[in-house]
Protein backbone atom coordinates (compact mmCIF):
# COMPACT_ATOMS: atom_id res chain seq x y z
CA UNK A 1 0.00 0.00 0.00
CA UNK A 2 2.76 2.39 0.95
CA UNK A 3 4.65 1.49 -2.22
CA UNK A 4 1.68 2.50 -4.39
CA UNK A 5 1.41 5.86 -2.62
CA UNK A 6 5.13 6.63 -3.15
CA UNK A 7 4.96 5.69 -6.84
CA UNK A 8 1.91 7.92 -7.37
CA UNK A 9 3.76 10.88 -5.77
CA UNK A 10 6.76 10.47 -8.06
CA UNK A 11 4.57 10.37 -11.17
CA UNK A 12 2.81 13.57 -10.06
CA UNK A 13 6.06 15.46 -9.54
CA UNK A 14 7.43 14.40 -12.94
CA UNK A 15 4.30 15.60 -14.70
CA UNK A 16 4.48 19.00 -12.95
CA UNK A 17 8.10 19.56 -14.06
CA UNK A 18 7.28 18.70 -17.67
CA UNK A 19 4.39 21.14 -17.67
CA UNK A 20 6.67 23.97 -16.45
CA UNK A 21 9.29 23.39 -19.21
CA UNK A 22 7.07 22.84 -22.23
CA UNK A 23 3.73 24.60 -22.11
CA UNK A 24 1.00 23.07 -24.17
CA UNK A 25 0.44 24.41 -27.68
CA UNK A 26 -2.95 25.85 -26.84
CA UNK A 27 -1.64 27.86 -23.86
CA UNK A 28 -2.29 31.62 -23.89
CA UNK A 29 0.56 34.23 -23.68
CA UNK A 30 -0.45 34.98 -20.11
CA UNK A 31 -0.20 31.33 -19.30
CA UNK A 32 3.25 30.91 -20.91
CA UNK A 33 6.22 31.44 -18.59
CA UNK A 34 8.32 34.57 -19.13
CA UNK A 35 11.65 33.97 -20.93
CA UNK A 36 14.93 35.79 -20.04
CA UNK A 37 15.79 38.82 -22.39
CA UNK A 38 18.44 38.07 -25.05
CA UNK A 39 21.67 40.26 -25.47
CA UNK A 40 21.83 42.52 -28.64
CA UNK A 41 23.82 41.23 -31.59
CA UNK A 42 27.17 42.63 -32.82
CA UNK A 43 25.56 44.18 -35.91
CA UNK A 44 23.11 46.07 -33.72
CA UNK A 45 25.92 47.43 -31.52
CA UNK A 46 27.95 48.56 -34.59
CA UNK A 47 24.94 50.35 -36.05
CA UNK A 48 24.31 52.17 -32.77
CA UNK A 49 27.96 53.27 -32.54
CA UNK A 50 27.90 54.52 -36.13
CA UNK A 51 24.88 56.68 -35.43
CA UNK A 52 26.50 58.04 -32.28
CA UNK A 53 29.68 58.89 -34.22
CA UNK A 54 27.68 60.80 -36.83
CA UNK A 55 25.93 62.75 -34.12
CA UNK A 56 29.21 63.70 -32.41
CA UNK A 57 30.77 64.77 -35.75
CA UNK A 58 27.82 67.08 -36.40
CA UNK A 59 28.37 68.68 -33.02
CA UNK A 60 32.10 69.12 -33.67
CA UNK A 61 31.48 70.76 -37.08
CA UNK A 62 28.98 73.10 -35.51
CA UNK A 63 31.44 74.11 -32.75
CA UNK A 64 34.20 74.78 -35.33
CA UNK A 65 31.90 76.97 -37.40
CA UNK A 66 30.94 78.97 -34.32
CA UNK A 67 34.59 79.46 -33.35
CA UNK A 68 35.54 80.61 -36.89
CA UNK A 69 32.70 83.09 -36.99
CA UNK A 70 33.67 84.39 -33.56
CA UNK A 71 37.29 84.99 -34.72
CA UNK A 72 36.11 86.87 -37.80
CA UNK A 73 33.78 89.05 -35.76
CA UNK A 74 36.56 89.82 -33.26
CA UNK A 75 39.00 90.72 -36.08
CA UNK A 76 36.42 93.06 -37.59
CA UNK A 77 35.91 94.78 -34.26
CA UNK A 78 39.63 95.24 -33.68
CA UNK A 79 40.43 96.30 -37.25
CA UNK A 80 40.80 99.95 -38.11
CA UNK A 81 37.79 100.91 -40.14
CA UNK A 82 38.25 103.30 -43.00
CA UNK A 83 41.35 105.05 -44.34
CA UNK A 84 43.46 107.75 -42.77
CA UNK A 85 43.13 110.89 -44.86
CA UNK A 86 45.73 113.48 -43.88
CA UNK A 87 44.50 115.87 -46.57
CA UNK A 88 41.59 116.17 -48.99
CA UNK A 89 41.72 117.67 -52.45
CA UNK A 90 38.39 118.24 -54.22
CA UNK A 91 36.84 115.27 -52.48
CA UNK A 92 39.60 112.86 -53.53
CA UNK A 93 41.52 110.86 -50.96
CA UNK A 94 45.22 111.58 -51.14
CA UNK A 95 47.47 109.02 -49.46
CA UNK A 96 50.08 110.13 -46.98
CA UNK A 97 53.42 110.72 -48.77
CA UNK A 98 56.18 108.28 -47.95
CA UNK A 99 58.77 109.67 -45.59
CA UNK A 100 62.39 108.62 -45.55
CA UNK A 101 64.51 108.99 -42.39
CA UNK A 102 67.24 111.52 -42.85
CA UNK A 103 70.88 110.55 -43.37
CA UNK A 104 72.96 110.93 -40.23
CA UNK A 105 76.12 112.80 -41.13
CA UNK A 106 79.41 111.95 -39.50
CA UNK A 107 80.94 114.39 -37.05
CA UNK A 108 84.25 114.94 -35.31
CA UNK A 109 84.66 113.56 -31.83
CA UNK A 110 84.81 115.88 -28.89
CA UNK A 111 87.93 115.87 -26.74
CA UNK A 112 86.34 113.73 -24.00
CA UNK A 113 85.09 111.25 -26.61
CA UNK A 114 88.51 111.09 -28.26
CA UNK A 115 90.41 110.73 -25.00
CA UNK A 116 88.34 107.74 -24.02
CA UNK A 117 89.42 105.71 -27.07
CA UNK A 118 92.59 103.88 -28.01
CA UNK A 119 94.86 105.53 -30.56
CA UNK A 120 94.21 102.70 -33.02
CA UNK A 121 90.52 103.58 -33.28
CA UNK A 122 89.77 105.45 -36.50
CA UNK A 123 86.06 106.08 -35.83
CA UNK A 124 83.05 104.58 -34.10
CA UNK A 125 79.87 103.45 -35.90
CA UNK A 126 76.86 103.20 -33.61
CA UNK A 127 79.34 102.70 -30.80
CA UNK A 128 81.33 99.94 -32.55
CA UNK A 129 85.02 100.72 -33.03
CA UNK A 130 86.53 100.77 -36.51
CA UNK A 131 90.30 100.36 -36.28
CA UNK A 132 92.90 102.02 -38.46
CA UNK A 133 94.49 98.71 -39.46
CA UNK A 134 91.15 97.45 -40.85
CA UNK A 135 91.07 100.44 -43.18
CA UNK A 136 94.79 100.25 -44.05
CA UNK A 137 94.66 96.54 -44.98
CA UNK A 138 91.88 97.05 -47.54
CA UNK A 139 93.52 100.19 -48.93
CA UNK A 140 96.77 98.24 -49.42
CA UNK A 141 94.83 95.54 -51.28
CA UNK A 142 93.18 98.04 -53.65
CA UNK A 143 96.47 99.88 -54.27
CA UNK A 144 98.11 96.60 -55.29
CA UNK A 145 95.50 96.21 -58.04
CA UNK A 146 95.39 99.75 -59.33
CA UNK A 147 98.54 101.67 -58.53
CA UNK A 148 97.41 104.63 -60.63
CA UNK A 149 93.89 104.59 -59.21
CA UNK A 150 92.16 107.42 -57.46
CA UNK A 151 93.14 107.21 -53.78
CA UNK A 152 90.02 109.05 -52.64
CA UNK A 153 87.73 106.66 -54.52
CA UNK A 154 89.51 103.68 -52.95
CA UNK A 155 88.99 105.23 -49.50
CA UNK A 156 85.28 105.76 -50.17
CA UNK A 157 84.77 102.18 -51.29
CA UNK A 158 86.56 100.81 -48.24
CA UNK A 159 84.80 103.09 -45.74
CA UNK A 160 81.38 102.47 -47.28
CA UNK A 161 81.75 98.72 -46.77
CA UNK A 162 83.28 98.87 -43.30
CA UNK A 163 80.66 101.34 -42.06
CA UNK A 164 77.84 99.11 -43.30
CA UNK A 165 79.35 96.05 -41.60
CA UNK A 166 79.94 97.90 -38.33
CA UNK A 167 76.46 99.43 -38.41
CA UNK A 168 74.78 96.01 -38.60
CA UNK A 169 77.24 94.57 -36.08
CA UNK A 170 76.14 97.20 -33.56
CA UNK A 171 72.65 95.67 -33.59
CA UNK A 172 74.08 92.36 -32.32
CA UNK A 173 76.59 93.16 -29.54
CA UNK A 174 76.23 89.66 -28.09
CA UNK A 175 75.04 86.99 -30.47
CA UNK A 176 75.17 83.22 -30.61
CA UNK A 177 76.50 83.43 -34.18
CA UNK A 178 80.05 83.60 -32.79
CA UNK A 179 79.59 80.26 -31.06
CA UNK A 180 78.01 78.83 -34.21
CA UNK A 181 81.14 79.76 -36.18
CA UNK A 182 83.21 77.72 -33.73
CA UNK A 183 80.87 74.78 -34.36
CA UNK A 184 81.50 75.14 -38.10
CA UNK A 185 85.26 74.79 -37.63
CA UNK A 186 84.81 71.89 -35.21
CA UNK A 187 82.64 69.99 -37.67
CA UNK A 188 85.05 70.80 -40.47
CA UNK A 189 87.92 69.31 -38.48
CA UNK A 190 85.87 66.16 -37.92
CA UNK A 191 85.53 65.64 -41.68
CA UNK A 192 82.27 67.41 -42.44
CA UNK A 193 82.29 68.55 -46.08
CA UNK A 194 81.69 72.15 -47.12
CA UNK A 195 78.47 71.31 -49.05
CA UNK A 196 77.12 69.63 -45.90
CA UNK A 197 77.99 72.70 -43.82
CA UNK A 198 76.37 74.99 -46.39
CA UNK A 199 73.23 72.87 -46.25
CA UNK A 200 73.13 73.26 -42.47
CA UNK A 201 74.03 76.95 -42.16
CA UNK A 202 73.63 78.63 -45.58
CA UNK A 203 75.88 80.52 -47.99
CA UNK A 204 76.49 84.03 -49.30
CA UNK A 205 74.48 85.85 -51.95
CA UNK A 206 75.31 84.75 -55.48
CA UNK A 207 76.57 81.31 -54.43
CA UNK A 208 75.22 78.09 -55.93
CA UNK A 209 73.10 75.67 -53.94
CA UNK A 210 76.11 73.74 -52.68
CA UNK A 211 77.85 76.96 -51.57
CA UNK A 212 80.37 77.36 -54.39
CA UNK A 213 81.10 80.94 -55.39
CA UNK A 214 83.52 82.53 -57.83
CA UNK A 215 85.28 85.64 -56.54
CA UNK A 216 86.67 88.15 -59.02
CA UNK A 217 88.33 91.49 -58.60
CA UNK A 218 85.76 94.28 -58.11
CA UNK A 219 83.27 91.64 -56.94
CA UNK A 220 79.85 92.64 -55.64
CA UNK A 221 80.84 90.73 -52.48
CA UNK A 222 83.07 93.67 -51.56
CA UNK A 223 86.79 94.41 -51.16
CA UNK A 224 87.06 92.62 -47.81
CA UNK A 225 85.76 89.34 -49.28
CA UNK A 226 88.14 89.80 -52.24
CA UNK A 227 91.15 90.46 -50.05
CA UNK A 228 90.56 87.37 -47.93
CA UNK A 229 89.75 85.09 -50.90
CA UNK A 230 92.81 86.13 -52.95
CA UNK A 231 95.04 85.87 -49.89
CA UNK A 232 94.41 82.11 -49.56
CA UNK A 233 96.28 79.25 -51.19
CA UNK A 234 94.30 76.41 -52.75
CA UNK A 235 92.70 74.18 -50.13
CA UNK A 236 93.15 76.72 -47.32
CA UNK A 237 90.30 77.95 -45.11
CA UNK A 238 89.95 81.58 -44.04
CA UNK A 239 89.50 82.87 -40.55
CA UNK A 240 85.89 83.93 -39.88
CA UNK A 241 85.16 87.46 -41.08
CA UNK A 242 82.09 89.65 -40.84
CA UNK A 243 79.75 90.86 -43.53
CA UNK A 244 76.34 92.54 -43.28
CA UNK A 245 74.68 89.17 -42.59
CA UNK A 246 76.98 87.79 -39.90
CA UNK A 247 80.12 85.67 -40.26
CA UNK A 248 81.63 84.00 -43.32
CA UNK A 249 84.02 81.06 -43.58
CA UNK A 250 85.59 80.67 -47.02
CA UNK A 251 87.69 77.84 -48.45
CA UNK A 252 89.68 78.47 -51.64
CA UNK A 253 89.57 75.43 -53.93
CA UNK A 254 90.85 76.84 -57.21
CA UNK A 255 92.98 79.95 -57.75
CA UNK A 256 93.30 81.14 -61.36
CA UNK A 257 95.90 83.78 -62.22
CA UNK A 258 95.02 86.05 -65.12
CA UNK A 259 97.22 87.98 -67.52
CA UNK A 260 96.94 90.84 -65.03
CA UNK A 261 95.71 91.05 -61.43
CA UNK A 262 92.31 92.32 -62.56
CA UNK A 263 91.68 88.98 -64.30
CA UNK A 264 92.42 86.74 -61.32
CA UNK A 265 89.71 84.43 -60.00
CA UNK A 266 89.19 82.33 -56.91
CA UNK A 267 86.60 79.58 -56.79
CA UNK A 268 85.65 78.00 -53.48
CA UNK A 269 83.00 77.37 -50.85
CA UNK A 270 81.49 80.01 -48.57
CA UNK A 271 79.58 79.16 -45.40
CA UNK A 272 77.38 82.00 -44.13
CA UNK A 273 76.51 82.04 -40.43
CA UNK A 274 73.82 84.67 -40.00
CA UNK A 275 73.26 86.69 -36.87
CA UNK A 276 70.84 84.78 -34.70
CA UNK A 277 67.49 86.51 -34.38
CA UNK A 278 64.50 87.77 -36.29
CA UNK A 279 65.03 87.89 -40.07
CA UNK A 280 63.01 91.08 -40.42
CA UNK A 281 65.13 92.79 -37.77
CA UNK A 282 68.29 91.88 -39.71
CA UNK A 283 66.79 93.27 -42.93
CA UNK A 284 65.93 96.54 -41.19
CA UNK A 285 69.47 96.84 -39.84
CA UNK A 286 70.91 96.31 -43.33
CA UNK A 287 68.51 98.85 -44.85
CA UNK A 288 69.46 101.45 -42.22
CA UNK A 289 73.14 100.93 -43.02
CA UNK A 290 72.53 101.31 -46.78
CA UNK A 291 70.57 104.53 -46.24
CA UNK A 292 73.22 106.16 -44.09
CA UNK A 293 71.32 105.98 -40.81
CA UNK A 294 74.27 105.46 -38.51
CA UNK A 295 75.89 107.52 -35.75
CA UNK A 296 79.48 108.00 -36.90
CA UNK A 297 82.08 109.73 -34.73
CA UNK A 298 85.38 110.42 -36.52
CA UNK A 299 88.69 110.97 -34.76
CA UNK A 300 90.18 113.70 -36.99
CA UNK A 301 89.42 116.02 -39.90
CA UNK A 302 91.58 114.04 -42.31
CA UNK A 303 89.40 111.00 -41.82
CA UNK A 304 86.23 113.09 -42.09
CA UNK A 305 87.41 114.44 -45.46
CA UNK A 306 87.79 110.88 -46.77
CA UNK A 307 84.21 109.91 -45.89
CA UNK A 308 81.74 109.11 -48.68
CA UNK A 309 79.46 112.05 -49.42
CA UNK A 310 76.57 110.03 -47.99
CA UNK A 311 78.06 110.55 -44.51
CA UNK A 312 80.20 113.67 -44.91
CA UNK A 313 78.73 116.92 -43.53
CA UNK A 314 77.61 119.57 -45.99
CA UNK A 315 80.48 121.90 -46.90
CA UNK A 316 78.32 124.17 -49.08
CA UNK A 317 74.99 125.94 -48.61
CA UNK A 318 71.96 123.89 -49.57
CA UNK A 319 71.21 124.25 -53.29
CA UNK A 320 74.73 125.31 -54.30
CA UNK A 321 75.91 123.70 -57.56
CA UNK A 322 78.03 120.63 -57.11
CA UNK A 323 81.70 120.70 -58.04
CA UNK A 324 81.80 117.79 -60.45
CA UNK A 325 85.59 118.01 -60.64
CA UNK A 326 85.78 116.82 -57.03
CA UNK A 327 85.07 113.07 -56.84
CA UNK A 328 84.45 113.38 -53.09
CA UNK A 329 81.07 115.04 -53.69
CA UNK A 330 79.43 112.77 -56.20
CA UNK A 331 78.29 109.69 -54.30
CA UNK A 332 75.25 109.46 -56.57
CA UNK A 333 77.54 109.07 -59.56
CA UNK A 334 79.32 106.16 -57.89
CA UNK A 335 76.08 104.43 -56.98
CA UNK A 336 74.65 104.97 -60.46
CA UNK A 337 77.78 103.56 -62.07
CA UNK A 338 77.38 100.42 -59.98
CA UNK A 339 73.70 100.28 -60.86
CA UNK A 340 74.43 100.58 -64.57
CA UNK A 341 77.01 97.79 -64.38
CA UNK A 342 74.55 95.51 -62.56
CA UNK A 343 71.79 96.27 -65.08
CA UNK A 344 74.17 95.27 -67.87
CA UNK A 345 74.92 91.98 -66.16
CA UNK A 346 71.20 91.34 -65.56
CA UNK A 347 70.42 91.97 -69.23
CA UNK A 348 73.19 89.64 -70.33
CA UNK A 349 72.08 86.87 -67.96
CA UNK A 350 68.41 87.26 -68.93
CA UNK A 351 69.21 86.91 -72.62
CA UNK A 352 70.17 83.27 -72.19
CA UNK A 353 67.41 80.80 -73.03
CA UNK A 354 68.51 78.27 -70.43
CA UNK A 355 70.25 79.13 -67.17
CA UNK A 356 72.24 76.82 -64.95
CA UNK A 357 71.42 76.78 -61.23
CA UNK A 358 74.54 78.89 -60.61
CA UNK A 359 73.42 81.46 -63.19
CA UNK A 360 69.93 81.58 -61.71
CA UNK A 361 71.33 82.20 -58.24
CA UNK A 362 73.60 84.96 -59.56
CA UNK A 363 70.70 86.56 -61.44
CA UNK A 364 68.58 86.55 -58.29
CA UNK A 365 71.41 88.18 -56.34
CA UNK A 366 71.91 90.83 -59.03
CA UNK A 367 68.21 91.73 -58.98
CA UNK A 368 68.35 92.16 -55.20
CA UNK A 369 71.44 94.38 -55.48
CA UNK A 370 69.74 96.46 -58.16
CA UNK A 371 66.76 97.12 -55.89
CA UNK A 372 69.04 98.07 -52.98
CA UNK A 373 71.08 100.47 -55.12
CA UNK A 374 67.96 102.14 -56.52
CA UNK A 375 66.67 102.62 -52.99
CA UNK A 376 70.01 104.01 -51.80
CA UNK A 377 70.23 106.44 -54.75
CA UNK A 378 66.73 107.73 -54.07
CA UNK A 379 67.48 108.14 -50.38
CA UNK A 380 70.71 110.09 -51.09
CA UNK A 381 68.92 112.37 -53.55
CA UNK A 382 66.22 113.20 -51.04
CA UNK A 383 68.63 113.92 -48.21
CA UNK A 384 71.57 115.59 -49.97
CA UNK A 385 69.87 117.31 -52.90
CA UNK A 386 71.96 115.51 -55.53
CA UNK A 387 69.88 114.96 -58.65
CA UNK A 388 69.98 112.79 -61.73
CA UNK A 389 71.68 115.40 -63.90
CA UNK A 390 74.94 114.87 -62.03
CA UNK A 391 77.33 113.29 -64.56
CA UNK A 392 77.85 109.58 -64.13
CA UNK A 393 81.43 108.45 -63.84
CA UNK A 394 81.87 105.62 -66.34
CA UNK A 395 82.88 102.30 -64.85
CA UNK A 396 86.28 101.00 -65.90
CA UNK A 397 86.05 97.66 -67.70
CA UNK A 398 89.04 95.36 -67.97
CA UNK A 399 89.04 93.17 -71.07
CA UNK A 400 90.46 89.69 -71.03
CA UNK A 401 92.83 88.83 -73.89
CA UNK A 402 91.03 87.16 -76.78
CA UNK A 403 91.02 83.38 -76.92
CA UNK A 404 91.64 81.52 -80.18
CA UNK A 405 87.88 81.23 -80.72
CA UNK A 406 87.47 84.98 -80.45
CA UNK A 407 85.59 84.89 -77.18
CA UNK A 408 86.14 87.99 -75.06
CA UNK A 409 85.10 87.96 -71.43
CA UNK A 410 84.78 91.14 -69.40
CA UNK A 411 85.17 91.35 -65.71
CA UNK A 412 82.58 92.94 -63.53
CA UNK A 413 82.92 96.75 -63.42
CA UNK A 414 84.08 98.30 -60.22
CA UNK A 415 81.39 98.64 -57.63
Amino acid sequence: MDFRIILASLLFLAGTATAQQDPPPDATPEQAPKKQAQAPSSATIIEQLRKEKERLQREIDYAKARAENANKMLAQKLARVGQEIPSIDAGTNRPRPATSPGVKKARLMTDPERNGLRESVMMTVNGVELFQNEFDDLMFYLRSLDKAGDESMHAKRVLLELIRIKSVQAMYPENSAEGTVSDVYAKMNKGKSMPELVKSYGSVLGASEDGTVEVTRNSFLGPQFEQIAFGLDEGKVSRPFRNVFGFVVFRADQVTKGAEPGLDKVKGYAVQVKYDGDEQELNLAQAAAARGQADILVRDQKTLDMMPALYRPESKPQGAPANTDDPNINVVATLKARLKAIETRIAKASSSEELTPEQKAELKSLIQQKAQLEEAIQSVKQTTGQEAEVPVVPARVVEKPKKPDGDVKKLNPKK
